[in-house]
């Protein structure tokens, strides 16, 4: 291909009659038109036309009934949207795809050719306008100033949240069978009034090279290659953030803006960083074929930008080649020629099977994700990635699905074993032995492997596990867990899951002003769903014994809520002025199927009984806590929610703490947290 086209026509094999006509009329405006008419024989059908696609001015997308079924299309279609160089057609009356349903098209469906229709001239008139835009931006600029890339349009995915996160705010909220298994799972007003508003003003200031990795276009025929892509991302993330001196967002922020054609200087304005890496992944069988651009966030210029088309088992090679060429032009010092690592394969298949678990196990359920990390460990059984995953998401069905729990621990067990038996001096083993300390209830082991991996694998690299400041908050250490999860969500500032649990943790220590900031502004985040701060706020209210408040957010959460707990809520304010009506349906409760076995309504069983006084039915909810053999790192901070703070005053709770294994923790290393303190040499006391 010679000249950049002016405008590539994206159309479906069936009309290609209608868009031969449409190209036709174009070129007689003077314009340089591509479509794949203009391939020669021999031509790499793959190579011309995405150079023609990402060079192009314009992407004129003819919209019918067959080609929003195809793949191609589509592929097309979401490329430019990402670019800002969509410009849709319909040609007859079709349902696009739901990403483009709300974006304005030119209705071409009656026009039969003719230079004077008025939807032809409409047409004219916005792509001289579209065209005009660029090549007045071409004039304002300076001729070494590299092209902008601009990102205008409608969200078309949101993030999925963690599993920790559901376990932390869903207290209270009710839940159907449906829901059970959730994922593990974020300058201006670019994400439904999100953006400054949604960084907690008190955040740790942070300077230096940044850079976020938006997640990768997938621009294969295939959508189930969208996982690939997806995860090729987040790998690419992780290995950059293993450079020294580089501060690199976390996933759910930088995947926050996955599907959306935001302005690039708006996503690093929004995230904090001065560098944004983007790109796309064509694969199709062996053979694979990645762009990645550098962009400078400050005013949308490109840094850096390379393509590779080569054999799938190059794809380690080609991410060093990234993260080499992000670092020199960020002028970084590399601790070695290896950048990225031992990623513990070297096989292909084993790895695109990672990938794609990797991807998949953000999403509400896991079978998906499961299935495809126990085939990564089919074919590679050396390989340690995908059992470290699988550790997260077996934690899930342990604390939500009951009748799998027994299974779930076994299998999670077995995978943290066989990490430490593969690579016993790695990063990677010395993690699985803090998980399985913590398991345990040996949690002066676990909080020493969790230390051991920070030295091996990097302070920044233990901020961002998650379940590190989840252990925190359940041994009742929530100062040095809100010092965590505050740097955590300045590395992550859209992420939900950390937000959360920084407000319960605000919430925990009695800063209830910044809680309700904090509130707030998650509502705003992407990847809530309605319920989620009603939780939080109706424990924050009944630790401040706001009658009032309680009414009102309870009656907001659960209306019209068929499920179980908002059952329960209603329950309870209905019973709100009868106490002791209330303790009989609470002491009900407690046996009924769904709620005797499940860490969410034990726990929701916990906080109403400790809201009407009933003290021994609060413990008992607890003690049945233990009871279910679930690891305290996901339901140990009800221990300490102002709700139930009375309690901890009660012989029954310290027996409790004892049998939990808490205390000897604190004997041994003697931080008793922010409620409790030693009282001679055997005993203790907690407010």
């Amino acid at each position: 291909m010679d000249a950049a086209p002016d405008i590539f026509l994206s159309y479906s094999r069936e009309d290609q009659l209608v868009a031969r006509r449409i190209a036709t009329a174009l070129q007689a405006e003077g314009w340089r038109i591509w479509w794949d008419q203009a391939l020669n024989a021999g031509d790499a059908y793959d190579r011309i036309t995405e150079q023609a696609l990402e060079s192009a001015k314009a992407v004129v997308v003819l919209w019918s009934r067959t080609s929003v079924e195809s793949r191609w299309v589509r592929a097309e279609a979401t490329m430019a949207d990402r670019r800002g160089t969509f410009v849709p057609v319909m040609i007859e009356p079709c349902k696009r795809p739901i990403m483009f349903e709300l974006t304005q098209s030119a209705d071409l469906s009656g026009w039969k050719g003719s230079r004077d229709d008025q939807a032809w001239q409409g047409l004219l008139t916005s792509l001289r306008n579209f065209l005009g835009r660029d090549q007045a931006s071409a004039a304002a600029s300076p001729p070494s100033t590299p092209s902008k890339f601009r990102r205008t349009g409608l969200i078309a995915a949101v993030l999925a949240l963690a599993l920790l996160a559901g376990v932390a705010a869903w207290l209270l909220r009710p839940h159907s069978d449906a829901q059970r298994t959730v994922a593990p799972a974020t300058g201006s007003s670019s994400i439904a009034g999100t953006t400054e508003a949604a960084v907690d003003a008190a955040l740790p200031a942070r300077s230096g090279p940044s850079v976020a990795v938006l997640p990768f276009a997938n621009l294969s025929t295939d959508p189930e290659q969208e996982p690939f892509a997806d995860g090729l991302s987040e790998e690419l993330l992780d290995q950059l953030a293993k450079l020294p001196g580089l501060r690199v967002i976390g996933r759910r922020s930088s995947f926050a803006f996955k599907g959306r054609n935001e302005d690039l200087r708006t996503i690093g304005q929004t995230l904090g960083v001065n560098h944004i890496l983007d790109g796309s992944v064509r694969k199709a069988g062996d053979r694979v074929r990645i762009s990645a651009q550098l962009v400078d966030a400050s005013d949308g210029t490109n840094v850096w930008s390379q393509s590779w088309e080569r054999r799938l088992d190059d794809i380690f090679a080609i991410q060093d080649e990234i993260a080499r060429a992000v670092a020199a032009q960020l002028k970084l010092a590399l601790a070695g020629d290896d950048v990225g690592g031992d990623r513990g394969t070297r096989n292909v298949a084993a790895y695109d099977a990672y990938l794609a678990g990797l991807a998949l196990s953000y999403l509400p359920t896991y079978e998906d994700a499961n299935r495809q990390l126990e085939r990564a460990i089919e074919l590679d059984p050396a390989f340690l990635q995908p059992r470290m995953r699988l550790a997260y998401t077996y934690l899930a069905t342990i604390a939500q699905v009951p009748e799998a729990r027994a299974e779930a621990q076994r299998k999670r067990k077995a995978r943290l074993e066989e990490v430490v038996a593969l690579a016993p001096d790695s990063p990677e083993a010395s993690l699985a032995r803090a998980y399985l300390a913590a398991d345990a209830g040996r949690f002066a082991e676990s909080i020493r492997q969790h230390a051991r991996f920070g030295e091996l694998a990097g302070e920044d690299t233990l901020r961002r596990d998650f379940l590190y400041g989840q252990l925190l908050l359940a041994l009742g250490q929530v100062s040095r867990s809100i010092e965590l999860l505050q740097t955590a969500r300045s590395d992550d500032p859209l992420s939900p899951y950390t937000a959360l649990n920084l407000l319960i943790a605000y919430e925990i220590t009695g800063q209830n002003d910044r809680a309700e900031s904090l509130s707030r502004e998650i509502r705003a985040l992407p990847g809530i769903p309605p319920g989620f701060i009603e939780g939080t706020s109706i424990v924050r209210a009944m630790g401040q014994r706001d009658t009032e408040a309680l009414r009102s957010i309870v009656a907001e959460a659960s209306q019209n809520d068929p499920t179980l707990g908002g059952r329960i809520n209603r329950t309870m304010m209905e019973l709100l002025d009868d106490p002791m009506a209330a303790r009989r349906e609470l002491a009900r409760l407690i046996d009924e199927p769904g709620v005797r076995d499940s860490t969410f309504y034990l726990a929701a069983v916990a906080q109403w009984a400790s809201w009407f006084d009933d003290r021994p039915l609060a413990m008992d909810a607890l003690k049945r806590l233990a009871r279910l053999d679930v690891p305290l790192v996901t339901w140990g901070l009800t221990l300490w929610r102002p709700a139930g703070a009375r309690l901890r005053s009660e012989p029954e709770f310290k027996r409790l703490l004892r049998d939990l294994g808490i205390v000897d923790y604190w004997r041994e290393s003697g931080d008793w947290g922010d409620f409790c303190r030693p009282v001679g040499k055997d005993d203790f006391e907690c407010r």
